[in-house]
């Protein structure tokens, strides 16, 4: 063998199980080699010579027996003490359980034991009484271990490194008798020890990506070639890939050796022992058998037909190795279990075992030729023909990501619809990075003009290597290296309210959800005015650094991202918790000259906890038909705390020209219950909010509460002016400056329509001259008991 084949080899187990696999569905007599467990007699032997408790060496055998010498009573006697191999010795002892009179297995009120101490390693704990139960958690036991017993108990499912600092003879005989109690109650798989599975791992691994896997076994098709690649020095680790799709070389001298795979299925009920799969191509028959199947006569059926369609790759299929995919459908446990077996020999050998093919006649140089019809199975040529099992794992793939992430993914998961990604910057990328891993999306479209400068590395996901590339580019590569199966297309261009971009333009009628991660105010208005797109999600980072904020729009999109823009303005006016959330940030000189260049200062770890929490955010709420408005703070010592909004009902929508005014309904049941604490007299107020000349919109932030100065009777309304300005700076400055006074409002008494009054279309017309300079129209918000008026008033601007 040379190449892959010699790499795998040397990892075939050394230790050869004492007998075959043993599964409770099999009837024992009729299999060959399979030993009849309910058999009684003398217990198993341990292999050694008797010596004195004082001869022995070993420090936890010494443990075990001072303990029970001198503290086990009726609980534990010492029966033998063994000195078994160089630097191994063995206890015999007799331990009595506490088995309840119909016991889940068969554990008895005294079981003997032997507990065997080798340098290095965990002490392997021995059932000596013949007839001991099969059981979870319980495993085969190599033909050199020197005892005629069987199966050993796995007290503990630690890693020796881990546990051994906890080991002491008390603790041995503490564990055995757990061991043995929760057996016999069955609740042997509980927290201590998850259910195990039907072999023991193997010290090798082939990762198979499910596309390959499919071709591979797939019955009734042409052989699909692959070869196995060694991804780590340690050659315990390979990947399966397309002969062509493998540019290295494995050494010198050498080249890769190609498979072809079948699978197999079995149906198993395995509450029993772990065990070794089989060794041997020829005692498949026997390790892996129940009533109605025979893999062998699977596998026989498998390779006769990829000889039929092999066509002009029959060479190619006689000169391969063999993958044997096999799947247990394990009845007990209610899981399927899977795991490769490898040939040492080629398909060509395999088949003359098999009875399919002749062997190569040397004299002519001739290759295998099929023999028809078939012959007998040749079993000491199958038995001579060696099998590596190799543990089985998938490829990160959408389905392997979102299955481990626990995410629930459904037909109409809006996650794995197209998705349009604006900006991957330090949350940009961390964000569609973390759902990536998650299995979110399928095809992926990332937007940014921006290139990897050096201070990005502080929060970004990308390396120092991708400096002075295109973000957009790099982060689409970084995913796809992430998840293979991922499309992921880059556009290097700016969103904006004067974005011209013939692809861009034409990517929002294709995307179902536009992520906006630009943390750019401009981009996030723009995207609101967009008509041809989905659903948009919008999440960013405060000035500080030390908050994330997430806009969600609903479903029906009646909260766009503008006025939930709004919304998020009105929540930090409205909570004294918000006091410093858009206050000034620590900034960074990043570059000097005529043009400075700066950043915020924010640690890395905060970034990702916001990012990570945001991600969290963006995945529930897509599945939701809701709007939402998050905002996530994380203290100095990385304590969390949240706000969240939900806005409700449809916003109130006024035209005046080419000018949009627009309000939500949590404004004005806010007002609403102004009017309600100020009753049966009127009340009023200043309006504050968005206003966007490029856009011809306004967005109504916040009504604020009557100035200490005003008046109102049941009929008539007069605002103050005391501290209304001072208020007024204040929720500027708390929004830095991104709401202004845009109008009035006041509320009309029970029974009244919300229509304006004579002296409110005074006041309009007052206030329309005094707006004047601002070139902008001027909002009166009228709210009466059960209706609200929303006036936009002025000269044709």
């Amino acid at each position: 063998m040379q190449g892959i084949s010699q790499q795998l080899w040397r990892h075939l187990p050394s230790q050869v199980v004492k007998q075959p696999l043993r599964l409770l569905d099999l009837v024992a007599s009729d299999i060959p080699g399979m030993i009849d467990h309910q058999q009684q007699g003398e217990p198993h032997l341990v292999h050694g010579v008797l010596i004195e408790p004082s001869q022995l060496m070993h420090p936890l055998a010494v443990s075990l027996f001072d303990f029970v010498d001198g503290h086990g009573g009726r609980d534990a006697k010492v029966n033998a003490v063994y000195s078994v191999d160089e630097g191994v010795e063995a206890v015999t002892i007799t331990l009595t359980t506490s088995a309840p009179q119909h016991p889940a297995y068969p554990i008895l009120p005294s079981e003997p034991l032997a507990v065997f101490f080798y340098p290095e390693h965990p002490p392997i704990v021995v059932p000596l009484r013949r007839d001991f139960p099969p059981s979870p958690h319980s495993y085969g036991l190599p033909v050199e271990m020197k005892t005629s017993a069987e199966m050993s108990l796995c007290i503990d499912d630690r890693p020796w490194d881990d546990a051994c600092g906890d080991y002491s003879g008390p603790e041995i005989i503490y564990r055995i008798h757990r061991w043995l109690d929760r057996t016999a109650t069955g609740e042997i798989n509980d927290a201590l020890q998850a259910p195990d599975l039907a072999f023991l791992p193997s010290h090798v691994t082939v990762m198979i990506s499910d596309e390959i896997r499919r071709h591979l076994t797939q019955s009734g098709c042409p052989p699909y070639f692959v070869s196995l690649r060694a991804t780590d020095t340690a050659e315990k680790f390979f990947e399966a890939l397309p002969p062509e799709a493998i540019a290295d070389s494995p050494g010198d001298g050498m080249e890769w050796v190609t498979y072809v795979g079948i699978s197999l299925e079995a149906k198993v009920e395995n509450a029993g022992a772990m065990w070794r799969a089989p060794t041997l191509l020829g005692h498949l028959r026997q390790s892996i058998a129940g009533p109605g199947f025979d893999l062998i006569s699977d596998v026989q059926k498998r390779i006769s037909e990829m000889v039929e369609k092999a066509n002009s790759e029959l060479l190619r299929l006689y000169e391969s190795q063999l993958i044997i995919e096999v799947n247990l459908a394990n009845l007990t446990a209610e899981r399927m279990e899977s795991f490769f077996l490898l040939t040492d020999r080629t398909i060509g050998e395999v088949g003359v075992g098999l009875g399919l093919l002749y062997p190569p006649n040397t004299d002519i140089n001739a290759s295998y030729t099929r023999r028809l019809p078939s012959g007998d199975i040749d079993q000491e040529r199958l038995d001579g023909i060696h099998l590596l099992q190799a543990n089985h794992v998938r490829s990160f793939d959408t389905a392997a990501a979102t299955f481990l992430s626990g995410r629930d993914c459904s037909h109409d998961d809006p996650l794995a619809l197209p998705c349009l990604v604006l900006g991957v910057g330090s949350i940009g990328s961390q964000v569609i990075t973390n759902l990536v891993r998650e299995g979110a999306f399928t095809e992926l479209v990332l937007v940014d003009d921006d290139h990897l400068a050096p201070h990005n590395l502080v929060r970004h996901t990308l390396l120092s290597s991708e400096v002075g590339r295109s973000k957009s580019s790099s982060v689409a590569e970084q995913l796809v290296a992430i998840r293979p199966d991922l499309q992921c297309r880059a556009l290097h261009g700016k969103f904006g309210q004067n974005t011209e971009q013939d692809d861009l333009i034409s990517e929002f009628a294709e995307a179902e959800l536009v992520l906006d991660l630009t943390a750019s105010v401009g981009a996030s208005r723009s995207l609101s005015d967009h008509e041809s797109r989905g659903r948009a999600i919008s999440a960013f980072f405060n000035p500080m650094g030390n908050a994330v904020v997430v806009l969600a729009e609903d479903k029906a999109r009646d909260h766009d991202l503008s006025a939930l823009e709004a919304i998020y303005y009105g929540m930090i006016v409205d909570d004294e918790r918000l006091e410093d959330h858009l206050q000034v940030p620590n900034i960074a000189m990043i570059g000097g000259g005529q043009c400075r260049a700066t950043t915020n200062r924010m640690a890395s770890s905060d970034a990702a906890i916001l990012s990570g929490v945001a991600s969290k955010h963006i995945g529930s709420t897509a599945a939701q038909d809701e709007a939402s408005v998050l905002i996530n703070h994380i203290g100095k010592n990385g304590s969390m705390s949240s706000i969240q909004l939900s806005p409700k009902g449809s916003p109130i929508v006024e035209v005046f020209g080419d000018w949009t005014a627009r309000v939500s309904i949590d404004v004005i049941d806010k007002l609403r219950m102004c009017r309600t604490t100020a009753s049966p007299n009127e009340t009023g107020g200043v309006l504050l909010g968005i206003v966007d000349h490029g856009r011809r919109s306004i967005e109504v932030v916040v009504g604020l509460p009557a100035a200490p100065d005003s008046t109102g009777t049941p009929n008539s309304f007069e605002r103050g002016v005391h501290d209304l300005r001072e208020v007024i700076d204040q929720a500027r400055q708390k929004t830095m400056d991104q709401i202004v006074y845009i109008g009035e409002w006041h509320t009309h008494p029970d029974g009244a329509r919300v229509d304006p009054s004579p002296v409110d279309n005074d006041q309009l017309e007052g206030l329309r001259s005094a707006m004047l300079g601002q070139q902008r129209p001027i909002v009166m918000l009228i709210v009466g008991a059960g209706e609200t008026n929303l006036i936009l008033g002025g000269d044709d601007l």
